[in-house]
């Protein structure tokens, strides 16, 4: 090989080398200043520090007329339903919407059809809630759960994951709260377990009081969507906590990074991948039950919930 020819291939691939690799510009929106969104921030900054996706800007919802990110920004982030809103109705670039729940993303992408948002809920998918029942209860045969106008679209998904796993279900709906109690009453004659869902309905405080000491008077146990719900007396949760959220933004800041064109697909609204179990072992000695450790639990969640 001439050395002229070599020192052009040398040049060649320099110069491939060279090229830079795609750094994806992210630009933060927050509800609030600080608590649960201010928390996520910072450990997404720290978690996507020697990546190629980039926290450029941060602002808070009420600031983005002002302070709208757009120097190198090919993504906005959205922390929070109102966070989603504000950016929704400002500007054109893709957004990915977190700490927001299935109900307030699919209500804002009805009233925006053409808003480029993607989302990861809150909600934990349905075989997760009712692979923790199987987990938990071994002899579990019906699971009760009180659908409110936030999650009356869930029914359907619940119906085919407890068809899958070959355990009954049953529901109740109800459309104002003074429901709720006859419709725990009928539940807890039929249902070994008890599902509590996020909806404004049934997950009040006062609702969730409710919920609580009707379950544990039938000695009913009570699957919860919080730690919070766990601590005040439900047997156990699957949940998203802080970390999980940021591992789960993390995953798909990477994915975009690596794939340019992905900022241009439609709009995706994804489960949480990454999650966290509570249980109250207190609670489950007053109810006379036996449990596994937290590593059984998750490793039987994790296949589905199987028995």
């Amino acid at each position: 090989m001439s050395s002229r020819l070599s020192t052009l291939l040398l040049l060649l691939i320099a110069l491939t080398l060279a090229q830079p690799v795609f750094a994806l510009g992210v630009g933060v929106i927050v509800s609030q200043r600080g608590g649960l969104d201010h928390s996520v921030v910072e450990a997404l900054k720290t978690a996507t520090a020697n990546t190629d996706a980039q926290i450029l800007h941060s602002v808070l919802f009420q600031d983005l007329e002002e302070h709208t990110p757009r120097d190198g920004i090919d993504l906005l982030l959205a922390i929070g339903a109102p966070a989603v809103e504000a950016v929704v109705a400002q500007g054109t670039l893709p957004v990915i919407a977190t700490l927001v729940s299935r109900h307030q993303i699919e209500s804002t992408l009805r009233r925006h059809p053409g808003a480029r948002v993607s989302a990861i809920v809150l909600d934990q998918p349905e075989l997760r809630h009712l692979g923790l029942a199987a987990a938990l209860l071994p002899d579990v045969h019906r699971a009760g759960i009180v659908f409110g106008p936030e999650t009356v679209s869930l029914e359907s998904r619940f119906a085919a994951a407890a068809d899958r796993m070959r355990l009954g279900l049953d529901v109740e709906f109800i459309a104002h709260a003074g429901e709720l109690v006859p419709a725990l009453d009928r539940l807890l004659r039929s249902s070994d377990v008890l599902l509590a869902l996020p909806d404004s309905l049934t997950s009040s405080p006062s609702a969730a009081r409710a919920l609580l000491l009707s379950s544990y008077r039938a000695r009913r146990p009570v699957l919860a969507y919080s730690r919070a719900y766990v601590d005040a007396g439900a047997l156990a949760a699957v949940y998203s906590a802080p970390g999980d959220i940021v591992r789960d933004l993390v995953d798909w800041l990477s994915e975009l990074a690596d794939d340019h064109d992905a900022l241009s697909a439609p709009p995706e609204i994804r489960s949480p991948r990454h999650y966290s179990l509570a249980v109250n072992r207190q609670v489950a000695r007053a109810l006379g039950l036996t449990l596994p450790s937290d590593e059984q639990i998750l490793r039987q969640i994790e296949r589905g919930g199987a028995r």
